[in-house]
């Protein structure tokens, strides 16, 4: 530190002697007559510096006592002449000044040698996630706060229908069949007949009908012939089959037994293949009316919903599912038409943050202490509702909270910890530092020392929260 004030001063002392030469070279000698009452002053005077080892009155009475011996101004040698009383003062004058110059330098410097070195400490809290889950019940009445209750709101009811129709994606399959029928024998023998089950039949153009029951034929009369009806089938399979009605028409298998078709038989057809109707058309068909309707139940409830409440879900709703063909069915096309009637309810979600977040701070007390407040906002989500009482609206709901707790430091505590840590070195202070209670991390950062100063109005602490 000396030894650099000494350098400054003589970078000044050494500026001021050249700024002066330099203004006496250039400027010539000249011969001045001076009147009786005037001095002879030189327009450029030589900066001299006197280096005083006796009261400056002394010097100045030497120089008096020389001036007063000298030979006029006139015949005196300018070579020889000594500098005027004039000249004495502007020299004294400029020492001082100089002098004063370098007594400001030298105080500036000592003083910035006796400010105290800073030191700032870095604190970082411990800082936990803390999660809580609770049940609050939703009622449409006076909520009780201490039965974690809070306000409820029902909607008005909504009933919504759409309707899609998709093209069916299966595949049926039918095999070949014969055609059916009803067969009528007349009996005019005036004795009772059976006829067995499975007799062959031969129609007018030349189609085999085979019958499927026994014809026990009464007696007739000479009046009136015994019948009975009985069911019977062609015995090929495919369209050959329906025969039209009257085909079959005369005597037949017993004496006196005659037999007829009055009406055509039907069904006989061959194999083949058509669309069908699968389970899965109408499934998909109702996945996407059921979110589309979902769009429109949460778009409509939405229009009632008020200022700081919000709605619990799922929004509860009956659906109606109607398709124009079940499955199995023959279709190109099946059309479905779904119906859902939703009542939804909405609850007050400041009031649920408020029950979340005292029962969460009772938690984090009781886990961590006291001195943890929350950092930041709480954040909440539903995780299950079920419904209590429809018609009074009572829900229960499965509330989860979390959030980050951060140990907080009071102002006595921080002043504490500069009490404990002055004066110490970088090490001792950190290791204290570290077993305070609270503290997760700490950084030191000291001006130019190892060793944290002893003036507690040099150290700032900065506590930095939220990481």
């Amino acid at each position: 530190m000396d030894e650099h004030l000494h350098e400054e001063i003589n970078g000044i002392l050494n500026q001021l002697h050249e700024s002066y030469e330099q203004q006496e070279g250039a400027v010539p000698e000249q011969n001045v007559t001076n009147t009786p009452d005037e001095e002879h002053v030189p327009p450029s005077p030589k900066m001299y510096v006197y280096v005083l080892d006796r009261p400056l009155e002394e010097h100045l009475a030497e120089q008096d006592q020389i001036v007063g011996s000298a030979a006029p101004p006139e015949q005196a040698d300018p070579s020889t002449q000594p500098p005027s009383r004039s000249k004495r003062k502007l020299h004294v004058v400029m020492v001082v000044g100089c002098l004063a110059v370098v007594g400001v330098l030298a105080g500036m410097l000592a003083a910035l040698a006796l400010v105290p070195p800073t030191a700032t400490i870095t604190i970082v809290p411990v800082a936990t996630p803390i999660s809580n889950t609770m049940l609050v019940t939703v009622v449409t009445g006076t909520p009780s706060f201490a039965q974690h209750e809070v306000q409820g709101r029902l909607l008005s009811s909504l009933a919504m229908s759409q309707a899609s129709t998709v093209p069916t994606t299966g595949t049926g399959t039918q095999e070949a069949r014969a055609a059916q029928g009803t067969v009528t024998f007349y009996n005019a023998a005036l004795s009772a007949q059976v006829i067995p089950a499975g007799t062959l039949l031969t129609g007018t153009d030349g189609v085999e009908v085979v019958t499927e029951q026994e014809a026990a034929l009464p007696a007739g009369s000479l009046s009136l012939n015994g019948q009975v009806s009985v069911l019977a089938h062609a015995s090929v399979s495919g369209p050959t089959g329906n025969i039209r009605a009257g085909d079959l028409y005369g005597p037949c298998c017993r004496a006196n037994v005659f037999v007829q078709n009055s009406a055509a038989f039907t069904g006989g057809q061959d194999a083949r293949s058509f669309p069908m109707v699968t389970q899965q058309d109408i499934d998909q068909a109702v996945s996407m009316l059921k979110a589309s309707l979902a769009s429109s139940v949460q778009a409509a409830v939405q229009a009632q919903v008020r200022p700081g409440e919000h709605v619990i879900t799922p929004v509860p709703c009956t659906p109606v599912v109607t398709p124009n063909h079940r499955a199995g069915e023959e279709a190109d096309q099946v059309t479905i038409i779904m119906s859902e009637s939703c009542t939804a309810e909405t609850y007050d979600d400041a009031a649920v943050e408020t029950l979340l977040t005292e029962s969460t701070t009772h938690k984090t007390t009781a886990q961590l202490g006291a001195g943890y407040v929350l950092t930041g906002e709480l954040q909440t989500a539903i995780l299950h509702s079920s419904i209590q009482d429809a018609q009074r609206g009572v829900v229960t709901l499965e509330v989860k909270g979390a959030g980050l707790w951060t140990y907080q430091f009071t102002n006595a505590q921080l002043d504490q910890m500069k009490q404990q840590i002055a004066g110490k070195s970088k090490a001792e202070a950190t290791a204290l530092l570290l077993h305070t209670p609270g503290v997760r991390s700490v950084s030191l950062s000291l001006a130019g020392t190892s060793t944290l100063p002893r003036a507690l109005d040099t150290l700032r602490v900065v506590v930095v929260y939220g990481v």
